[in-house]
């Protein structure tokens, strides 16, 4: 280690140009379908125990029937482009005409977190359950994620069409932790905050997987490089990223057929990676720790 960092000073040192300021790479958006969604009533019973069509996303009142809603989001490493961490997030749940039904104007939707432990039920929503009221009460109690006004304006011309609901640091934090564990599922768990006035008070009315009428709910994620010299995203500049650096190196070109998916070491984005790039990546592997 302290002989290749001595090696890339001197490179450094020796460059004829200087270290140059780099720019960071473009953000990269990725979308990513639900692996499951669904609703758990006040019965604590999931769309499979209650006759409904699985992927309908009803949330709210029905008359005097109240129901919650979720969907379930799984990142694997292939999910994050390679170096970038996720530095935004919006949920997007297909919806279909008519999909916001409400007595009084405007309703308030709140997505929040869901208990690692009851994400393998949610996910498993072909299998019926029900008194599952454990489930039903966490979509109240957990950390927020975000909150959405609806009003009958939200509905859409024309199906299907999304509801896009901007997702808070918290969820972006752990998202990136989930992605640095190796990834796994994550679960939004959704209520409406409702005026008593009795009556329906719904959103997603007719959603399902059916995709006429709404089909999967989406995660829209944005990754950038807030320290783009770190190109396996664990938050240090070390050997491990200067092994990923060379062989990009080696293809020079973001054109090529044998270099990876990304071009993740183009850190000046200017198509190929050469030594204007290895001089950016030196000053980052000097500092070792990401800012």
């Amino acid at each position: 280690m302290a002989l290749l960092r001595v090696s890339l000073r001197a490179l450094l040192v020796s460059a004829s140009m200087g270290v140059l300021a780099g720019g960071a790479s473009a953000a990269t958006t990725v979308t990513i379908s639900a692996t499951a969604q669904g609703t758990v009533d006040e019965y604590g019973r999931n769309n499979a125990a209650f006759g409904s069509a699985l992927g309908n996303m009803l949330c709210g009142r029905l008359n005097t029937f109240f129901i919650r809603n979720f969907a379930v989001f799984t990142l694997g490493p292939e999910a994050r482009p390679q170096g970038r961490r996720i530095i935004a997030a919006t949920f997007a749940p297909r919806i279909s005409f008519n999909a916001v039904q409400l007595v009084v104007s405007p309703g308030k939707y709140v997505l929040r977190d869901v208990q690692p432990a009851f994400v393998p039920a949610l996910a498993a929503d072909s299998t019926p359950f029900s008194g599952r009221l454990d489930i039903y009460n966490d979509f109240v109690n957990g950390v927020i994620y975000a909150e959405r006004v609806v009003t009958l304006a939200d509905n859409p011309a024309s199906i299907p069409a999304t509801l896009d609901v901007t997702l808070t640091p918290a969820f972006v934090q752990a998202a990136n932790a989930l992605l640095d564990s190796g990834g796994g599922s994550i679960a939004l768990g959704g209520s409406m905050v409702i005026p008593t006035t009795p009556g329906v008070q719904s959103l997603f009315a007719f959603s399902s997987y059916d995709p006429p009428l709404g089909g999967r709910a989406q995660l829209i994620l944005t990754f950038a490089p807030s320290c783009p010299s770190d190109l396996n995203a664990d938050n240090v500049v070390d050997d491990l990223d200067f092994q990923i650096f060379v062989v990009q190196y080696d293809a020079v070109l973001c054109a090529a057929p044998e270099m990876p998916a990304g071009c993740s070491a183009d850190l000046n984005t200017d198509g190929v990676v050469d030594d204007l790039d290895f001089q950016i990546f030196v000053v980052a592997y000097d500092a070792v720790l990401c800012p």
